[in-house]
């Protein structure tokens, strides 16, 4: 569903997502602004429109997708959750 929904908003101006890795955690957010300082050297940002108005994007990473989620499972594994 998430995927369909980011092609369907061409989220970024890509049409082309796909969901490589999910896990439910913990303190998400903890999780999610740790990896934004881990992955900044990869940082990419721009503009799109959306529904006519200009969009500025800056959660957007650019490199291979399998550093992405071998660095998630080395530094924040302690936050899955299971069941």
């Amino acid at each position: 569903m998430f995927r369909a929904s980011l092609n369907r908003e061409r989220h970024a101006g890509y049409s082309d997502w796909a969901v490589i890795f999910t896990v439910q955690c913990k303190d998400s957010g903890v999780v999610e602004t740790e990896m934004h300082a881990l992955l900044k050297q990869f940082k990419a940002s721009g503009t799109y429109v959306k529904d006519g108005k200009v969009i500025h994007y800056r959660e957007i990473f650019k490199c291979e997708s399998k550093k992405i989620v071998a660095i998630l499972k080395r530094k924040f594994s302690d936050y899955f959750v299971t069941a």
